[in-house]
C-alpha cells in the first residue's frame, strides 16, 4: 500500500480561497514503534489529530517540487480509534514570488499506520468565507497570497476538536478523490528545513479601541472593513482590553452586525503567519 494524493470528488480542480475538511479514522491494535507522519499539501493546510494541533501550515514551495514535514505524533496515538482531521486552504491559480501557480489542490499523508487515500471523507468547510478579492503589496499592487478571513460563529461544531465521532456525525461527508497525474511528486520527499516554529506573543500596549461604522456603499470591494469605515474610539473599552497585557482575556460585546475593533502594539517586528 503507498499514499496517494487526494482531493475532493466534487468540484474545480484549483478553486480560490476555498477551505475543505479532510477526516480519517484509523483504529490500532498498538501504537507503533515509529509513529512520525510527512505531511504536505497544496496549497497549504492545519493538521490535527484526536483533537489536537499539530501543524497549522505547511512550507511554501513550488509545486512541481512540493516536499512534506515530517512529525512524530507519538504521544497523542492510542489504542483503538484515532481521528486525524485536516483543514485544506487552496488559494488558488495565484503566482506570486514565494509560488507558482496552484494547477491542483491536493493533500498528501504518508506513515506507518496512516496513508492518504480512498478511505478518507472531505465537505465543504462552508463556515469560512471564500471572499476573492486579495490584499495587495505596495509594490504595482501586485497580488499577495492574502484573503480576508471571515468566519461564520453560528456554523456547526469545529471538527478539529473531536476526539471521538458519532454516528450522526458522519453526515455530510464524502469519499474522496485520488488524483492521478497530479502536478506534485508522487512520492514527495521531507523538507530539509525544520518545521515552523510557534510562539505565543503579548502585545506591549492597546493602542486604540471602539466601534467602527461602514462609511461606504456595502457593496463596494474595499481592502479592509475599517480602511472603509468611520471609527469611534471608546476609552472604556480600550481601559478593559489592558487585561490583553496580562495574558488575560476580554470580552467584546455587540449586537450581530456590529462591528468593534482593538489595535495593539507588539513592539519589535515579528516575522512570521500569526494566528487567533
Amino acid at each position: 500500500m503507498t499514499a496517494r494524493w487526494i482531493w475532493r470528488s466534487e468540484g474545480g480542480p484549483s478553486p480560490v480561497n476555498t477551505f475543505t475538511w479532510f477526516r480519517a479514522v484509523v483504529t490500532l491494535d498498538e501504537v507503533p514503534v515509529d509513529s512520525s507522519l510527512r505531511f504536505g499539501a497544496d496549497s497549504t493546510a492545519q493538521l490535527w489529530l484526536n483533537g489536537h494541533a499539530f501543524r497549522r501550515k505547511v512550507t511554501r514551495f513550488h509545486e512541481p517540487r512540493l516536499r512534506t514535514e515530517q512529525v512524530d505524533v507519538t504521544a497523542l496515538l492510542k489504542v483503538g480509534s484515532n481521528i486525524v482531521t485536516v483543514l485544506h486552504h487552496n488559494w488558488g491559480p495565484i503566482t506570486t514570488f514565494q509560488r507558482t501557480q496552484n494547477v491542483h489542490a491536493g493533500l498528501y499523508l504518508e506513515s506507518s499506520w496512516l496513508l492518504s487515500d480512498e478511505s478518507w471523507r472531505w465537505r465543504a468547510a462552508e463556515e469560512f468565507g471564500n471572499e476573492e478579492a486579495q490584499f495587495l503589496g505596495l509594490a504595482d499592487a501586485a497580488p499577495r497570497i492574502r484573503f480576508p478571513l471571515r468566519w461564520n460563529a453560528r456554523a456547526a461544531h469545529d471538527p478539529r476538536r473531536d476526539s471521538t465521532i458519532a454516528v450522526e456525525e458522519e453526515s455530510g461527508w464524502a469519499p474522496v478523490a485520488v488524483v492521478e497525474n497530479g502536478p506534485w511528486p508522487s512520492e514527495p520527499a521531507v523538507v530539509e528545513t525544520p518545521a515552523q516554529r510557534e510562539s505565543d506573543q503579548r502585545p506591549l500596549s492597546i493602542l486604540a479601541a471602539g466601534r467602527a461604522t461602514r462609511a461606504i456603499d456595502p457593496d463596494e470591494r474595499s481592502p479592509s472593513m475599517l480602511a472603509a469605515s468611520r471609527l469611534s474610539p471608546d476609552s472604556g473599552m480600550a481601559s478593559d482590553a489592558d487585561s490583553l497585557l496580562d495574558g488575560q482575556p476580554v470580552a467584546i460585546a455587540g449586537l450581530g452586525g456590529e462591528t468593534r475593533y482593538i489595535t495593539v502594539d507588539f513592539g519589535p517586528p515579528m516575522p512570521g503567519y500569526p494566528f487567533f
